[in-house]
């Protein structure tokens, strides 16, 4: 089932009710005007209930301030230049899987049609397992992840999963490729750090004990980054074997929660960084200086505060940073929402404007999972997930062109990581995550 909210100004979204109805049409006039004032209190709800397929409505013009920020943009080209898309991957010989279902290994599955449809696995996941870790590389028709300790890889496009050895870790790790057919694993907020290349695991010695982020040089697979438990900014380019080089300085002096450090996946320069109460900010020169970001939520500058937990950088347009997190004003002030939101900036970090809200359809808890599209800097999906009463996963896709927003559900506990198909990104990968804790 796909449901389509349209968004007017900042998303005040309401989503019906998961069920198994035909698709349903919900019009959200809810939101901000023009002007960015709070235009109107309540929402106007219509189901299509004939409708095979759920249609985008147009919501009308972007928001002014979230579209043109006054600052010169960080690439030199278009912001949604579709020739930048799946940089660094071979795209040409990558085919769609072949198969109904996969073999091997229950912790990824793909779909066709964004969630809606999902391939089935060999059998039920059991007991608490994760899969953070997913990625596809550059060999083709690759993919790595790592489910429990088992580090896996398929080679036909996900049909079939093998285990290649073992990687103890005390929180599930996340993997970040490379050139080569590499990919480099790590343990946020931990000491776990790792390298894989084609079926060979090497076990490297993080200078942190607390691995906030994580990323690789596009043209050169051995020079790798990390960020320090305080947002430090440190190298290697021995594909981290032997030391780290301390190449930055903290981004918030003084703060001890940074809760994430985003490495741009086409400049190793331009990072972006989340702290507790500070909200975010961005450097251009690998974290040697850092500058404040403006979060705006309507047209006021959250002035209390922000808690920044997740950050990514769009892979086709250095331009385009997503970042969730709170509002301390809206949440001091006991509104609805938390204060919970997506913002989005245009201009590489320096300035952000809210675009999506939690509300009762709209799960937004600390951290979630970002995938940002690897061929339009526009789209964005989102999840939320949990074991508790039964209820599954939602999978959201944001469109920042229309300003609309979309939701596919399916049953599993949670989606713990999501990876494009290189060349055809209408192919996306899930790491299914099951919590036996009921």
């Amino acid at each position: 089932m796909i449901r389509t909210v349209a968004l007017t100004g900042l998303a005040l979204l309401v989503l019906g009710a998961c069920s198994d109805d035909p698709a349903q049409t919900l019009d959200a006039t809810a939101g901000l005007d023009a002007t960015g004032v709070d235009a109107k209190a309540d929402a106007t709800v219509s189901r299509d209930a004939a409708a095979a397929d759920a249609d985008s409505v147009d919501a009308g013009a972007p928001d002014a301030a979230a579209e043109d920020s006054g600052t010169p943009p960080i690439d030199a080209g278009s912001e949604a230049d579709a020739g930048t898309s799946d940089a660094g991957t071979s795209t040409s010989t990558w085919r769609r899987p072949s198969c109904a279902a996969v073999r091997g290994s229950s912790a990824v599955t793909f779909t066709f049609d964004e969630g809606r449809t999902l391939a089935g696995i060999p059998a039920p996941l059991v007991g608490t397992v994760y899969t953070f870790g997913l990625v596809t590389l550059d060999t083709p028709n690759t993919l790595l992840a790592v489910h429990a300790d088992a580090v896996l890889t398929s080679t036909d496009s996900g049909c079939s999963w093998r285990s290649i050895g073992t990687v103890v870790a005390d929180y599930p790790p996340t993997l970040v490729a490379a050139r080569g057919g590499r990919a480099y694993g790590y343990s946020d907020n931990r000491d776990t750090l790792f390298r894989v290349d084609g079926t060979t695991i090497t076990l490297l010695t993080s200078p942190t004990t607390n691995i906030k982020g994580l990323g690789v040089d596009p043209a050169n697979p051995d020079r790798v980054r990390i960020a320090t438990d305080t947002g430090v900014v440190m190298e290697s380019t021995t594909g981290g074997a032997g030391r780290f080089q301390t190449i930055g300085v903290e981004p918030f002096p003084g703060n001890g929660l940074v809760y994430q450090v985003s490495f741009d996946p086409r400049n190793l320069d331009h990072v972006v960084a989340g702290a507790a109460t500070e909200g975010a900010k961005w450097s251009l020169d690998g974290g040697r200086t850092w500058t404040a970001a403006t979060v705006r939520t309507t047209t006021q500058t959250a002035d209390r505060g922000a808690n920044i937990f997740s950050l990514k950088i769009s892979p086709v347009s250095s331009d385009v940073v997503w970042i969730e997190g709170i509002d301390l004003g809206e949440n001091l002030a006991n509104l609805p929402s938390e204060g919970r939101h997506i913002w989005r900036s245009v201009d590489g970090g320096r300035t952000f404007q809210a675009v999506i809200e939690k509300n009762a359809a709209v799960s937004l808890t600390n951290g979630i999972l970002m995938a940002p599209h690897p061929r339009d800097s526009n789209l964005l999906y989102f999840e939320f997930g949990t074991y508790f009463g039964g209820y599954g996963t939602d999978i959201f896709r944001y469109d920042g062109t229309s300003r609309t927003l979309t939701v596919n559900h399916n049953n599993y506990d949670d989606v713990g990581s999501i990876a494009f198909m290189p060349g055809d990104p209408a192919v996306m990968f899930f790491g299914l995550v099951n919590e036996d804790i009921r």
